[in-house]
C-alpha cells in the first residue's frame, strides 16, 4: 500500500523529461547501472565506476515541463534557503554573473547494520541491496556561506515506505518521510539496540549524595540515594525561567505530585523532554534548572564538580538544540511544532525524496551549538538524541548513528569520525590524551559564548576533571594544565580577542591564561613541544616553573619520581619521527594514552607557591628585556594573516639597539593601535627550536632527538639543511642575514607585557632570537597578573 503523503511534503510530478534527463538514465542511476555520462560536451564514456554529471542551473530553469529538472532546482532551493542568496540565482541560474554548474554523483552507501566493521563487512558480502546508490547534488561554486561546509552537497534517495531501525538495513539503500508528530517508539527502539550492541558499564551507578533527579512516577524531585537509570537535557536556559530549583522552591518541589509537565511556570523545553523521557520507558530525569539548587554556591560548586559523571553516566542526553530559550520546546511533542520539508518526484518506475540537512549542518545553524555550557555536555555523553526542528537524530560515542529520513554512515567503534559533531568525546580524550586534545577542546570551546563570563572556568569543569586524572592529577590552574605548563602558556588569539569582564566591567581571571580573554583562541605548530621547548620561568626552588622534569628526563626510559619509579616507552609516529613524539606510561592503566612528555608525581605544594589563589598572581623568576616597537609589521608574517582573511591580528616587529629584526610579536590590532613607538618589554617563557621537523638543525639523526644546549659539556653541533617550509616560516621572525637561523635552540618564546603597580600583564606572544635577547636580558622578580 503507497504511503499517504502529507501536507508538508511538496510532489513534484507530470510533465515529460527532457532530453538530458533521459540521457541520465535516472532508475538506472540510482540503481547503480547507469552507463553514460553526460558533461557540457555531450561525451559519453562507458564505464563501471560512479558517474558525474554536469548540467547548469540555467538549463535546468528552462525546463519548466520536465519534472526532475523542476525537482533539482527546488531541492537545490530548499538547501541554500538560509543563504539568502540573490534573486538572480533562481531567476537565470546565475551568480556574480557566471552560470551556475550542477554535478551529479551517484555515490554508494556505507552500511550500518552493525556497530563493528569486520561484521557489516560480512553482512554486507551477504546482503547485497539491489539499489546501493543515492544521489549527491552539488553545485560549482559552492552557494554555502561559510569558508569551511561540512559537506556541500544536498542528497537525494529514492523513497522507502517504511521506517529505519538500527537493527534492520535501509531497503536497498532507502529513505522515508518525516512525520508532524515524532514517533517516540523509534527512539525507544534506537536506544534499545544501542546498550544491547554496547552497554556502558557506568550508566546508572550512584554518584555522589547531592545528587537529585525528577522522578517521573512520582512528579517531584528526589535525592538519588541509590543507583537509577537517568535521562539528561542539554538545552538553552535563555535570559530568565520562570520555576527552578531554589531554597524557597526545594520542599514544594520535593513534595509528590508538585513537578509534572503540567506545572504552572514550567519552560516548556523541559516540559516536553519530561514527556518524551516518560513516552520512551523511562523513570528518571536530570535537569540542571530543577536538580541543582540555584541560590546556593556551595551547592552550586558540588553539582558543577560532578558534571563529567552526571552526563557520562546517564543512560540517554537529550540535546534540545531548537530554539534560543528554554520555552521554545522540544519539535514534534506538540501538534503543529513541527513541519519538516520534504521533496518527492513521482517519475516512472520510482518515486524519488530529497533528504533534509545532516546533523551536522543543522547543529552548526542553532544557537545551542555557540553556547559554552552545551559544549562540555555533548562531549561527555555517551548517548545523545538531538531533536531538531525537521527530525530527531540518534548518536552514540561507539560510532552508531541514525536518524528519522535513513541511516547515517558508521564510524568505527572508538574512532573519531570525519562527520563527527563532537570528535573528541570523553572516551576519546581519554584515549588520546596528550596536548593536542587539550588544545583542539580550547579551541572549540571559545567559539562560545556564555552569559555570565565568571563560568568560562565551570563550564569546562568536568573535562578538565578528566584531563587531569589521565596527567597524573595535576591541577588545573585557571584553565591550564599544570603538567604542560611551559606549553599551555603559548596560547594566542586565533581571531581578536579582548579582556573578559564581568557585568560591571572589572576584568575577570588573569591576562596569562586564556580564560581571561573573550575570543578564539589556538596554540598553532607545537609538535614535539616536550621534546623542543624547555621552561625559562624560575620559582625559589630553582626550578621550572610547573614543569615536571628537565629535558634530559624527557628523554629517559625510566623517570624515578618522589613515590618511586614511572616507566615511560618513548615513540614516535613512522615518517614523523621529530615531529610526533609520544610516551606511553608502561603498566599503567592510562597505558594506551598518549603523553607528550613524560609526568611526574604531582608537586602541589610547589604548585601553590607560585600562584596565588585569590588574585591569580603568578609569582616566579625570569629574564626580561626591552626591545623596540615602530608600529612597522613584519611583513612575511603579517601577509599570511591577510592571506588566512584575518586582518583582526597584528604581527608587529620587534626591534633591537640596531634596528635589526630581532623577531616578531602577534598582538590584537586593537592593541597594536594603543602601543606607543618606543621600548617596551618583552618576558621570555621557554626556550626552543627553529621547527619541529627533522629538517631542523638542531635535529640530532643518530638519536633521533633534539640535544638542548647544556652549560657545560659539548655543545650540540648545528647541521645547515636545506629549509623546508617549516624553517623558513619560524626564519621569517627575525633578520637570518643577521642572527644564525641555524643555531642550535635559537629562539625564545616571549610575551610582550606592560607594568602596572608592579604587576606584570600580557599583551601579546612572539618569539626573539636568543643572540639578540641575552646581550641585554635581566633576571627579575615577577608577578604575572
Amino acid at each position: 500500500m503507497d504511503q499517504e503523503v502529507p501536507e508538508f511534503v511538496t510532489q513534484v510530478s507530470g510533465g515529460k523529461l527532457c532530453e538530458n534527463c533521459q540521457e541520465m538514465e535516472i532508475e538506472s542511476f540510482f540503481k547503480g547501472r547507469s552507463k553514460t555520462a553526460t558533461s557540457q560536451e555531450g561525451s559519453s564514456a562507458d564505464s563501471d565506476e560512479e558517474e558525474n554529471f554536469l548540467r547548469t542551473l540555467p538549463d535546468m530553469l528552462q525546463e519548466k515541463e520536465c519534472p526532475f529538472c523542476r525537482f533539482l532546482v527546488e531541492v537545490l532551493r530548499l538547501e541554500y534557503q538560509a543563504e539568502n542568496l540573490p534573486d538572480p540565482v533562481w531567476e537565470d541560474g546565475l551568480y556574480e554573473g557566471k552560470p551556475i554548474l550542477c554535478d551529479f554523483d551517484n555515490e554508494e552507501l556505507v552500511q550500518n547494520y552493525c556497530f563493528t566493521k569486520e561484521v557489516a563487512l560480512d553482512f554486507w558480502e551477504l546482503n547485497k541491496p539491489a539499489y546501493p546508490y543515492q544521489m549527491d547534488l552539488s553545485t560549482i561554486p559552492d552557494l554555502r556561506n561559510t569558508d569551511n561546509p561540512v559537506e556541500n552537497f544536498t542528497r537525494i534517495q529514492i523513497l522507502s515506505h517504511r521506517p529505519v531501525s538500527l537493527d534492520v538495513s535501509p531497503r536497498d539503500g532507502q529513505g522515508c518521510l518525516v512525520p508532524v508528530v515524532l514517533d517516540v517508539s523509534r527512539a525507544r527502539r534506537w536506544l534499545d539496540t544501542c546498550e544491547r550492541r554496547h552497554p556502558y558499564t557506568a550508566a546508572g551507578t550512584h554518584l555522589y549524595p547531592e545528587f537529585r533527579v525528577i522522578d517521573l512516577d512520582r512528579g517531584c524531585i528526589i535525592h538519588a540515594t541509590r543507583p537509577c537509570r537517568y535521562v539528561t537535557l542539554s538545552y538553552l536556559w535563555g535570559t530568565k525561567q520562570t520555576l527552578t530549583l531554589r531554597r524557597d522552591t526545594f520542599d514544594i518541589l520535593h513534595k509528590e505530585g508538585n513537578l509534572t509537565p503540567y506545572t504552572e511556570g514550567l519552560a516548556k523545553t523541559i516540559q516536553d523532554t519530561m514527556l518524551l523521557t516518560k513516552a520512551i520507558g523511562e523513570r528518571f530525569l536530570w535537569v540542571d534548572a530543577l536538580c541543582i539548587v540555584q541560590d546556593d554556591n556551595s551547592d552550586k560548586g558540588i553539582q558543577i564538580n560532578a558534571m563529567d559523571r552526571v552526563y557520562e553516566r546517564s543512560v540517554l542526553t537529550i540535546v534540545a538544540c531548537h530554539g534560543t530559550d528554554a520555552n521554545a520546546g522540544l519539535p514534534g511533542m506538540r501538534k503543529g511544532s513541527r513541519s519538516p520539508e520534504q521533496l518527492t518526484c513521482m517519475l516512472e518506475g520510482l518515486t524519488l525524496k530529497s533528504c533534509m540537512p545532516p546533523l551536522e549542518i543543522l547543529n552548526a545553524r542553532t544557537k545551542w551549538n555557540t553556547r559554552g555550557w552545551t559544549y562540555q555536555e555533548a562531549v561527555i555523553a555517551n548517548r545523545l538524541l538531538y531533536v531538531t526542528t525537521n527530525q530527531i537524530y540518534y548518536e552514540c560515542k561507539k560510532g552508531c548513528k541514525v536518524h528519522e529520513e535513513a541511516m547515517e554512515e558508521e564510524v568505527p567503534p572508538g574512532t573519531p569520525g570525519s562527520k563527527d559533531i563532537f570528535p573528541y568525546r570523553i572516551d576519546a580524550i581519554q584515549a588520546g590524551g596528550d596536548f593536542a586534545t587539550f588544545e583542539h577542546i580550547l579551541t572549540e570551546f571559545t567559539k562560545r559564548t556564555l552569559t555570565d563570563s565568571y563560568d568560562v572556568l565551570n563550564a569546562l569543569t568536568g573535562i578538565f576533571n578528566r584531563l587531569q586524572a589521565i596527567y597524573g592529577d595535576y591541577p588545573y590552574a585557571y584553565g591550564l594544565p599544570t603538567s604542560a605548563f611551559d606549553a599551555a602558556l603559548l596560547w594566542k588569539p586565533k581571531y581578536s580577542c579582548h579582556r573578559r569582564t564581568d557585568a560591571q566591567g572589572k576584568t575577570v581571571f588573569p591576562s596569562w591564561t586564556w580564560a581571561g580573554w573573550e575570543g578564539e583562541i589556538e596554540y598553532g605548530n607545537i609538535y614535539s613541544y616536550g621534546e623542543t621547548l624547555q621552561s625559562r620561568l624560575i620559582w625559589d626552588r630553582n626550578e621550572p616553573v610547573y614543569a615536571a622534569q628537565d629535558i634530559e628526563r624527557n628523554r629517559s626510559d625510566t623517570l624515578h619520581t618522589s613515590s618511586g619509579q614511572r616507566l615511560w616507552e618513548r615513540n614516535s609516529t613512522p615518517a614523523f619521527e621529530a615531529e610526533m613524539v609520544y610516551y606511553l606510561e608502561c603498566g599503567s592503566i592510562n597505558r594506551d594514552v598518549r603523553f607528550s612528555r613524560p609526568v611526574a608525581d604531582a608537586d602541589v605544594s610547589a604548585i601553590r607557591s607560585a600562584l596565588d589563589p585569590e588574585t591569580g598572581h603568578l609569582r616566579f623568576h625570569a629574564e626580561t628585556a626591552f626591545f623596540t616597537l615602530t608600529g612597522e609589521f613584519t611583513k612575511a608574517v603579517h601577509e599570511e594573516l591577510l592571506r588566512e582573511r584575518n586582518n583582526e591580528l597584528s604581527a608587529l616587529s620587534i626591534l633591537d639597539a640596531n634596528g635589526n629584526l630581532a623577531g616578531t610579536v602577534l598582538v590584537d590590532d586593537w592593541i597594536a593601535r594603543t602601543l606607543p613607538p618606543g621600548q617596551h618589554e618583552f618576558l621570555t617563557l621557554s626556550r626552543t627550536t627553529l621547527s619541529h621537523s627533522q629538517k631542523d638543525p638542531s635535529w640530532d639523526a643518530s638519536t633521533k632527538t633534539f640535544p638542548y644546549p647544556s652549560q657545560e659539556g659539548t655543545q650540540p653541533v648545528p647541521v645547515e639543511t636545506e629549509p623546508n617550509y617549516w624553517l623558513q616560516k619560524s626564519m621569517r621572525y627575525f633578520d637570518h642575514s643577521v642572527f644564525d637561523a641555524y643555531k642550535v635552540w635559537p629562539l625564545y618564546n616571549v610575551l610582550l607585557v606592560e607594568r602596572r603597580d608592579g604587576i606584570v600583564y600580557r599583551l601579546g606572544l612572539g618569539k626573539i632570537h636568543i643572540d639578540a635577547f641575552d646581550p641585554v636580558a635581566e633576571r627579575k622578580d615577577i608577578v604575572l597578573g
